[in-house]
Order: C-alpha cells, then structure tokens, then sequence
C-alpha cells in the first residue's frame, strides 16, 4: 500500500524493489503502477528487500524488509529548494553547473540534482522537509551555499545562492597490470581529504577517471576494480591550482575461490550472497570479496590476495554457515576449487499479542543468539514485522538459544507488569530442520495523547510533525525522554498536525510520556511526563542562532570550516560546513540551550560554551584555531602489560565532533610493539576507540578517553585492555545487575558504575551487593571511571565462571554467571 503521511492513499504511485544488502547495491526492479486505491504487488527474490514509492508532488520514500511480506510505504507532499549558480568573482551566472542537494543529517539523496540552466537557475525537487545543502560543480569550478537552509513541509525555498570558485581537476585510469595492461572498465575510486571530505570519481566508458573541481588539498585515493584487488596503499594526490591528470592506479588479478554453493540436501543454493573476509596478519587493512551464487549455485569470489580467508553465506532460509565460517588457504594468484554445503537451519514463527489477546501488527522481532557466534541475519539491516494478524515467521536461523523480543521504534515492548528493569523476550530453542513456535505477550498499545501545537501568539501551526518516547521506569534512569524523541525507525506512520493544529498520537504502551513537536530542522516545543489519555498544548518558541568568525593561530581565515553545534542535556546535533566565507560562519534555527561549539579545520580546533536564550542571535564569536598535534600511545593486555597487535584506533572529542582516523600507511592499527599514531589531533578531552584489523587479536573493543594538552606530538602512554573471556560458541553468562545511566552531557572521565538494580532472581541476589553500591573492580582489575568500559569485557564470560566484584566500600563479592 502507498498512502499519503496523513491517511489517505496514493492512486497510480510508480513502485520498484532490490535485494537490500547493506554492503552493496543491487538492480532495481521493473517499475510496477499502484491502482487507485494505493495497492501494488511486487514478485522478488525471497529474502530482505527495499521497496521504493514516489508519485507527482510527493518525494520518493524507501521501506525495508522480508519478502513474502506486506509494506506500507507512505509518502512526504514535496519541497523544493532553487536557487542561482554564479562565478564567485563576477557574480555572472553560470550555466551547466551540476547542483547537488545534500541534506546535512544524512548526506546525499542521489536523486537531488539538477543543472543550472542559461541564466544559472537551478531547482531541485522533490524534497522532504529538512535542512539542505546545495552545492555545485563544473569542469574547473566547486561551491557551496553558505551553511544550510531550512525546507519546510511542502514549502518552494528560493533564493539560494551558490558561487564557484576556480578549480583543478583530478585525470586517471585504473590500470590492471600485465602485458599489455588494460583500462578497469568497471573501476571505482574515491578520495578522501584531511577533513575526511569523501569525493566520488566519475568514469568514462573509455576507462578515464575524473573528478572535477576538487579543493586544493591533499587527498588519499581508495581504488577498486571488479575482480581485482588493488595495493594498500597508493600515493597521495596533491590537488592546487594546476589539474593533475596522467594518474595510474595499478590492479592485480589476484585469487580467484569458486564453486557451487550446496544445501545440506545436496540441492543448489541460488541468488544467495558470500562474503570472504581476510584473517590473520598484525597490520593488514583486511581484504575481502563478495559473490552472487547464479541459478545454479555457482560462485566465483576474485581478486583475492593470498592468505587466509573466512567465507561466510549471508541471509538465505535455506542453511547457515559453519560457526566461524568456511575455513581457506588461497595461495597468490591462484584459482581454488570449493563447493560449500551449508549446515541445517531452523525456522521461527510466532505471534504478538497484548493483553487484551489482541494482535499486535507492524512491530519489529529482534532475535538475539545467546551464543557468541557469526550471524548472517545480523547484516542484513532489515526487519521482519509482524502481519495484520501479529503473526511473524523468520527463516534461515541457526540451531541454538535465542531471546525473542517485539519492538515498536527501537523499543523492546514489554510484558504485562514489567518494569525496564526486567529481562524482556522469551527465551526459546531453535533446531535444525525444524520450525519453533513463540508467543509473545506485550503491554496492551491502545493508549492515546492528544494534543496541539501553536505558535508564539496561540495561532496553530498545521506542519508540525509529533514524536512521543515512553520515560523509563528503570532504577537507574538518569536520561531525559526528549533524547528518545530525535530517533526515528519508521515503524508508526508519521504524526502531523492537521488545519487547526491538534494532533492523536495513538498505539502508546502504559507509562508516562515526553512528547515533542517539530519543524524538521527548525523549531520545537516540548512537553514532559505526560499521561495517556491527556491532552497537552505545545508552544513553538522563537529559535536563535549563533554567528561569527574564525581564524588560524596565524590570523588567516580557514578555507573550509566546520562547525558542530551540540546540546547534550536536550539530545541536539546540528552541523554546518562554510567552504571560502573569509572564515565566517551562521548557524540558524537553534532552540534555547547550552550548546558546546566546535569549529574545525585542517589547520586546528576550537571548542566553546554557549547559553543561548530563547530567539536570540548571538554574534560576534570570533574564535583562533588551536593547532592540531599528532598523538601517539602504546595499547597493551591490561594483566600482561604485553602489546596488543592489530588494534585500529580511531579518536573523537568526547564533547562530539569529527572522528579521527588520520595515518600515515596504517599507523593507526598497533604494531608489533602495540604502539599506533594519529594524525591531526584536537586539545581537549578526547575518546579513543580501537577495534580488531584483519587480524584476530583475541581482544574486544577498546575504549579509552584521555586529556590531550600540548603541541607537536604528546603521547597518551598504555591504553590497557583486557582479553576477551567468551569464545566463539560459547553462551555469555547473567550477572544480575543493571547500573545507573550517564546523565546526558556528563563528563565521560566521571561516569561509574553504580548498580541500580539487583534481579531478584539471579545470581547476585542474596549477596552483599546492593543499589548504590560502585563497582571499582574486577577480578582486580581497576574498572573505575574512567576505565569502565572494562567491565563488560570481563563479565562477558561462560555461564559458570566465577568473578569477584570489588566495591567503592571495600567489600568484595564473588559470583557465578547464571544462564541467560
């Protein structure tokens, strides 16, 4: 079904679908027509889907899931945003100039583009309501609109203005060595600048690769050629005034892995995807290949490097992969022969209902393995949702334990009497070649809010979208529920104001309720603790924006600079980008708040506090950039002190910002000393996160967070973590204990762990530990702020082992980790 956001259906939508895997795109469909009534049918492959709608005078929407199923996509009345290109210098307008519309939150909508025609005209539409970006490009020109405009619900946005500058441009091919070699037809290579711009080439049919009005600057190239397998590392390009052309990117053929891919009945496994990835080394940058199995079950992975390799089959009802993968040895070069059977899957089909009896329809089931293994069904990215009968099946599961829960917008809905503090979900059994059956009984989702939202003198505002978060009844809840209110997972059609302003939000479990309404990437206004059945009045209030200027230590404006805006307390995020405005920056549209503001550059980094009051423009911040320092540090076994190889470690400010990730030839992922280096480092309180490379270090995650102050190069020293206790196969075990949450914007260096709960019935009840009582130890092994994030790690171990717990009182406890 195709259906306006406020009810009514959509006659003759144009509808297609796609395999939907998240690693890589697939071919669209034939277009198919809806009737008048909104219905259309689709025939795909079984498996996860993407279904596209779009309509005259609506923007196109998207919807994922499983196929066989029933999709209700619904679509946004249009925007549009137009404007005019012109020469920076003298102002005429230019014509040809291919205009990108980016929305700020998420990136690109490819379909957003248009060309600015004689007079420099360009309209790009439709749009959904947001904040945008235009940016335009020529042969040897780029420009940006000077930060981002607001576009409301159907609104026509004119006015915008883009000036190009004078660019360079970047000529190459992607060459696959031999004799002779020969242009890759099918190349792909993207660069990648200090600020992490990430630029696209395009491709002629010739081979040539080019990428037009690029920055002065330095860029990192990443090539791929189909069926082939590039270098680690290619030279860096160095972009100024003059074009660089005469680039090439070497390929080699690599290793090829092929086969037939096999049920365990002997029948061929078609339209399925592998995945190899590489295992094994201390500082590869890991290396993989995906395949389509044909009809007939073939496969061919290529462009391997020699090694070894993990194969894994992803998301297909008809077997699973062995636990940790189909094991190979590819010799350089080589062609290796494989069949691959899958292992015996099992099926799950279940109902949701509310306690009433009544089913639940259009919620998401989560089923989470208790063992720790490899999950294919995880990397798919889609849902499968209950039908109009709360019914569900999932296909294609490992044989296994597994907690099944339902969730409405990313929420486990719970059981009758519970409390966010309970274990959600049914704990079931799944067997190979066999289907299990689950019921579910969750809250009755009956409740209802109602409302309306006016503006400043009481008149009704008629576009503003609803968003309603259940406040958690946890012990140890320290959040606020207007957070809750900025996630959107498209599971409830979406709340509108109607002519006069009032507002239903219905289909609410019992609880209490933080409600918010919104001009997407404008105004809001907000009500807390609010109880179903009532009826509340919101108010948008006057927003405010933030204004002024910013120089380099040596007084120089930055060409390009971002700036990130950041309420922690209130869960707002905005971040703008001004390319060549003398370092001049605006940020519009901000409700009241304290907001921490961090401008960046390639040449350094600033953060500030602000107050801003409601509708006020504060301006006049004129900031100088600290410089930027390279960090370096050692990551080692926090019982051994020996060096953790093949560690990749990423850095961010903890007050938010840009991620870190600047190397030079994989510095970033520890050697065989455990020491790494970053690049182009903030001062200020930073978050480093490290994570297994290709290699299988035997680790989990690292997180660490450390003060950086100084210039030049300041080593952080040990960053300690402790070996993971879990092997693959192995189910976790329960401790009992929930702890309280961070405080929104708290510092991260101060946040402990403080239990706010003990179950009742698990294995810590009856011990001396009690709510309030800290963890500052386990095993002994210091896991006081800031080191908590050990915690997890260490308790993450086999039902059946024995931990010690440390308490801030001097108390220590001992226990046994209960099953799941």
């Amino acid at each position: 079904m195709v259906s306006d956001i406020n009810g009514g259906p959509v006659a003759r939508a144009e509808v297609r679908a796609s395999r939907y895997q998240w690693w890589e795109s697939s071919e669209w469909s034939p277009m198919e027509v809806a009737n008048d009534q909104g219905e259309f049918s689709l025939w795909v492959d079984p498996g996860s889907v993407m279904v596209s709608a779009k309509a005259e005078g609506y923007a196109e929407t998207t919807a994922t899931g499983h196929a066989p199923g029933r999709f209700t996509l619904l679509l946004t009345p249009a925007s549009g945003l137009s404007g005019t290109v012109v020469d920076a210098r003298s102002g005429k307008p230019i014509a040809g100039a291919a205009v990108v519309v980016e929305s700020d939150a998420w990136g690109r909508d490819d379909d957003a583009h248009d060309l600015s025609d004689a007079e420099g005209h360009f309209r790009v539409h439709p749009l959904t309501p947001g904040r945008y970006v235009a940016t335009a490009r020529t042969e040897h020109g780029y420009g940006r609109s000077e930060g981002s405009t607001l576009v409301g619900l159907g609104q026509e946005v004119q006015g915008v203005v883009v000036k190009v500058f004078a660019m360079a441009r970047i000529v190459g091919k992607v060459m696959i060595a031999g004799e002779p070699p020969r242009a890759c037809l099918e190349a792909n290579v993207h660069f990648v600048d200090k600020l992490d711009n990430y630029l696209s080439a395009k491709v002629d049919p010739d081979g040539t690769i080019h990428l037009d009005g690029v920055v002065p600057g330095t860029y990192t190239p990443g090539v791929r050629c189909e069926g082939m397998h590039a270098r680690d590392h290619y030279p860096p390009i160095v972009v100024g005034s003059e074009d660089v052309t005469g680039v090439v990117w070497e390929v080699e053929s690599g290793a090829t892995v092929r086969g037939t891919l096999r049920s365990r009945s002997g029948a061929p496994v078609s339209d399925t995807t592998l995945r190899a990835s590489s295992v094994g080394g201390t500082r590869a940058t890991g290396d993989y290949a995906g395949a389509q199995t044909n009809r007939e079950g073939v496969f061919a992975l290529r462009g391997l490097r020699g090694g070894s390799y993990e194969v894994n089959v992803l998301d297909t009802p008809l077997g699973v992969s062995p636990v940790g993968g189909y094991k190979l040895e590819v010799a350089p070069g080589a062609v290796l022969e494989r069949d691959l059977v899958l292992e015996e899957a099992g099926s799950l089909t279940g109902l949701v209902i509310d306690a009433q009896g009544q089913p639940v329809a259009g919620v998401g089931i989560e089923t989470r393995a208790l063992a720790n293994v490899f999950s294919a069904s995880n990397l798919t990215g889609s849902v499968v949702r209950t039908d109009r009968a709360g019914a569900f099946l999932l296909e294609g599961l490992r044989p296994g334990e597994y907690r099944v829960s339902a969730l409405r917008n990313g929420n486990v809905l719970r059981a009758p009497g519970a409390t966010d503090d309970t274990q959600s979900g049914e704990k079931i059994t799944v067997h190979g070649g066999r289907s299990t059956n689950v019921k579910l009984v969750v809250e009755s989702q009956h409740g209802v809010i109602r409302g309306v939202v006016v503006d400043t003198g009481g008149g009704p505002i008629d576009d503003a979208f609803l968003s309603a978060a259940r406040e958690s009844d946890a012990a140890g809840a320290a959040s606020r529920g207007v957070q809750a209110t900025r996630w959107s997972w498209g599971d409830d059609k979406p709340v509108l104001t109607t002519p006069d302003g009032s507002f239903t939000i219905d289909n609410l479990a019992p609880g209490r309720y933080t409600v918010r309404a919104y001009r997407k990437g404008g105004g809001e206004a907000i009500a807390e603790h609010v109880a179903l059945g009532a009826t509340v009045r919101l108010a948008m209030k006057p927003t405010g924006s933030i204004a002024g200027s910013v120089r380099r230590a040596g007084g120089a404006p930055p060409e390009q600079l971002t700036v990130d805006v950041r309420d922690r307390k209130a869960g707002i995020r905005r971040g703008d980008t001004f390319f060549r405005t003398d370092g001049r920056f605006l940020v519009r549209d901000l409700p009241a708040g304290h907001f921490s503001v961090t401008v960046s550059s390639d040449g350094g980094q600033r953060l500030v506090e602000i107050d801003l009051a409601e509708g006020e423009a504060k301006a006049g911040l004129d900031l100088t950039l600290a410089e930027l320092v390279k960090v370096t540090g050692r990551v080692v076994d926090v019982v051994t002190h020996e060096p953790v190889v093949g560690m990749r470690i990423l850095a961010m400010p903890s007050s938010g910002g840009r991620i870190s990730s600047r190397d030079d030839k994989d510095a970033n992922i520890t050697d065989t000393t455990g020491r790494f280096t970053l690049q182009d480092i903030p001062l200020g309180e930073m978050s480093f996160l490290g994570f297994s490379s290709a290699a299988d270090t035997g680790y989990g995650t690292l997180q660490a967070v450390r003060t950086i102050a100084g210039s030049g190069t300041v080593d952080v020293g040990e960053l300690a973590i402790p070996r993971r206790r879990l092997k693959e196969g192995q189910t976790a075990g329960n401790l009992g204990l929930r702890f309280k949450e961070r405080a929104a914007g708290a510092p991260m260096l101060e946040q402990s762990l403080e239990v706010s709960f003990v179950d009742p019935a698990g294995p810590c009840a009856g011990l001396d530990v009690r709510a309030g009582d800290v963890i500052v130890a386990v095993d002994g092994i210091d896991v006081s702020a800031p080191n908590q994030s050990r915690a997890h790690t260490l308790w993450n171990a086999p039902v059946g082992t024995r931990i010690t717990l440390t308490l801030q009182r001097g108390a220590s406890v001992t226990v046994e980790l209960a099953a799941p």
